[in-house]
Parts: C-alpha cells; sequence; structure tokens
C-alpha cells in the first residue's frame, strides 16, 4: 500500500541518502548529467539552509521510500523534480505525486509551475501529457511552465481527501500487523 507524506526540514538529509541510493541511469535522468555523490551532499546542504524554499512530497511502500517529488519555491513559482525507484516504476506512483504536488501548490496560492527535464526522460514526458501539462522542446531538453488554477472548494477538498486516505491506509497498514 503507497502513502505519502511532506517531509519534516530535519528529515531532509534523509533525501540525500536515498538519492545516492538510486541507480546511475535514475540520477541521470533526474540530474541530466552524472552525479557524484558529493553533488547530491553539497545539494542537500543548499536546501537545508533554505527550508521555507524547498519542500518534498514522499511516496512510501512498506515504510520504504518509494519515490519523492521536489517542490522548489521562487516567489510565486513553483519547480518540481520527481523521482520514482526503478523497482517501483509502473504503479502510478510518480502520477500520485504529481497530482499531489499540484493540489499542494495551488492551495498555497503558487500561480506558476516550471518543470525541465532532458529530453531522454520519456516517463516525465509521459506524466506531463497525463496530467496536461504541456511541453515544450527547448535546447534538446523539454520544459514544462504554465500557469496553475487558483485554489478553489474542488482542490481544497481534494486535499483533504489525500489526508485522509493516508491516515486510513496507515490505520489499515497498522492493524495488518497486529
Amino acid at each position: 500500500m503507497i502513502t505519502t507524506r511532506i517531509l519534516y526540514p530535519w528529515e531532509y538529509t534523509e533525501y540525500a541518502g536515498w538519492l545516492k541510493s538510486q541507480d546511475s541511469e535514475t540520477l541521470r535522468l533526474y540530474f541530466g548529467v552524472k552525479v557524484k555523490p558529493e553533488f547530491i551532499d553539497r545539494l542537500v546542504e543548499r536546501i537545508t539552509a533554505n527550508p521555507g524554499r524547498n519542500y518534498f512530497i514522499v511516496a512510501e511502500y512498506n515504510h520504504i521510500w518509494a519515490g519523492t517529488i521536489h517542490i522548489a519555491i521562487d516567489q510565486d513559482t513553483v519547480e518540481f523534480g520527481i523521482i520514482v525507484r526503478e523497482d517501483q516504476r509502473g504503479q502510478s506512483i510518480g502520477s500520485r505525486l504529481i497530482e499531489e504536488a499540484l493540489v499542494w501548490a495551488r492551495n498555497r496560492g503558487y500561480r506558476r509551475l516550471f518543470m525541465h527535464c532532458i529530453q531522454q526522460n520519456s516517463a516525465i514526458q509521459h506524466l506531463c501529457c497525463r496530467h496536461n501539462l504541456p511541453y515544450k522542446n527547448m535546447y534538446g531538453d523539454v520544459e514544462v511552465e504554465i500557469e496553475l488554477e487558483p485554489a478553489d472548494l474542488q482542490s481544497f477538498t481534494k486535499e483533504i481527501s489525500i489526508i485522509q486516505r493516508n491516515i486510513f491506509q496507515k490505520f489499515v497498514k497498522r492493524c495488518q500487523i497486529v
């Protein structure tokens, strides 16, 4: 059973460890270049230094991280970066993360979304199409830049239902263990 949650700032260092545990091709598709562990450490240090400008939604399967979406904030714009563990792909985890991040961003008043990925990252392009996020080719890479709809009753209701679903799934999982 997949559940999601927002990371607390003191958990951001766990994100570094999780990134380093990904295979090299996953990291290349995410960052656009081959990266070393030291790069990830420096990145997470910068993120940790600015917790109000960085948020993460984590998808967990049996308390193991299956995927993450990094939400970087710049004034009224959010930028999404998404990774799903290789052995967890094809289970709609990326779709769920994008859906939840879009609702989260709208409900907090952000007006624009930006995503950038390398052209070879067909999984992200598929997610963009699935969620009606039109992308364009820019210098060999792919970018999404759209205006977000303002928050409304439906988006707030959606966020509440996401929270309730996660609580319910954790409760059911706990009852199965006992």
